[in-house]
């Protein structure tokens, strides 16, 4: 017997809501928001709406270097509770953003995840924040100034704050900036792109300071070609490579790191886990290949 959508038993042309079971249903919604996460998508059903909106908020993006479509800022004010990923961006030569760091940031309580990229200040309302991941991609001693007045003005919250982060992605640094990393005491994961001293030098100075690090990934930033950095990762015991690769927990990445982090963001496998999987295929003796 052929089973339509509309009403036996009234002989009205009403329709009868789908069932679907709510892990599907969650993850159709899921993909629907992620492909256009517009909030026209919240008028189709109130049900729907109160399922959608932690989704749509999800992750934020104010970035030129990410072509990822966004809720409206105005609701930011209403919705900002849901926010929990945010990628911001700007630059001085650029049009002004439409919002500012410190007002961004203080509508979106419960971050855990954030970067601040270009031209950006390090407000106040970032050190509320109960950060796991943070990543910066901004001069150092901009970084390196707000620390030392957090610091001195409360120790006690300088303390907090780094205590809870155990993601750390600099784009920039120096001798003088990896001196904070102590500062992390839960510190697992570390990234740095461009560097203002000797390789050598810089990476055996953030493998002294952090003694208790798991992952230590250096964007190539067109160092390596993609075989060469193959060969490294797969090879970190060869002794013409310099004491650096021969550590397992180094890894070499070569990608554009806003694009992936919106892949973290969502859950996707991004530059951590690959990371990760190549340190313990050396650990393990296995291919890097080896998922497991």
């Amino acid at each position: 017997m052929e089973t339509n959508l509309y009403s036996a038993h009234t002989g009205d042309d009403v329709l009868v809501t789908p069932h679907l079971p709510p892990e599907i249903e969650y993850e159709i919604f899921t993909m629907a928001c992620r492909q256009d996460p517009r909030t026209i998508l919240l008028l189709v059903s109130k049900r729907i709406a109160e399922l959608l909106v932690p989704i749509l908020y999800e992750i934020f993006v104010m970035s030129p270097l990410v072509d990822l479509k966004r809720p409206c800022l105005r609701s930011l004010q209403r919705y900002g509770c849901h926010v929990k990923h945010i990628f911001f961006c700007t630059f001085s030569h650029s049009a002004s953003p439409s919002i500012e760091e410190d007002e961004l940031l203080g509508s979106c309580p419960n971050i855990s995840n954030l970067v601040l990229y270009g031209d950006v200040t390090f407000p106040p309302e970032m050190f509320d924040l109960h950060l796991d991941h943070f990543s910066f991609h901004a001069m150092p001693h901009v970084f390196e100034k707000a620390m030392e007045n957090l610091k001195q003005t409360d120790g006690k919250k300088y303390q907090q704050w780094c205590s809870s982060i155990t993601h750390l992605s600099w784009g920039t640094v120096s001798i003088s900036t990896v001196q904070l990393l102590p500062s992390f005491p839960n510190l697992t994961h570390f990234l740095f792109g461009e560097f203002n001293n000797p390789f050598q030098d810089l990476m055996d100075t953030v493998l002294t300071l952090c003694r208790s690090l798991e992952v230590l990934v250096v964007l190539s930033g067109g160092m390596k070609s993609m075989s060469e950095l193959f060969v490294l990762n797969s090879s970190p015991e060869l002794d013409e490579q310099g004491v650096v690769f021969r550590d397992e927990r180094v890894v070499l990445v070569d990608c554009c790191f806003a694009v992936d982090w919106v892949r973290g963001a969502r859950g996707e496998e991004d530059l951590w886990t690959v990371a990760e999987r190549i340190v313990r295929a050396r650990r393990g003796r296995k291919p890097i290949s080896d998922s497991s």
